[in-house]
């Protein structure tokens, strides 16, 4: 759910991985191709959910893919999956940050630094020496 949030977002920035990984998606697929599919049809989450090694040789659709997949395309699920906006509290969205610049040539303290030669100089100016 989260990738297809990332990769269907046309306004929020992202951290640097998921950033490149985004735009590599971008450039090598059309978003509207990628589909969610269900944690118990997805035989890629058998492997991250710890499967004992005699459930995972007993699992085919590893290597034969998911029944789904071999229908023709027309009868697959839509992406029924409501989208919901990414969050900003999501750890992957880049933080905006405020920027202040100071003009030095409007500052008052640069413009009476600027008029005197040395740090010295000045300071004698304003010991009135």
């Amino acid at each position: 759910m989260s990738v297809l949030r990332y990769i269907t977002n046309e306004t929020t920035r992202f951290h640097i991985f998921v950033s490149n990984n985004v735009s590599t998606i971008h450039e090598g697929s059309e978003v509207s191709r990628w589909r969610y599919m269900n944690t118990k049809l997805n035989p890629a989450d058998d492997v991250s959910r710890g499967l004992i090694i005699t459930d995972f040789i007993k699992c085919k659709q590893w290597v034969t893919a998911p029944g789904l997949l071999w229908s023709p395309e027309s009868e697959w699920p839509g992406n029924q999956v409501v989208l919901e906006r990414i969050h900003d509290e999501d750890p992957e969205v880049k933080k905006l940050s405020d920027i202040v610049l100071i003009d030095e040539q409007s500052s008052f303290m640069s413009s009476l630094i600027s008029l005197f030669s040395s740090w010295m100089s000045l300071k004698r100016t304003e010991n009135g020496s």
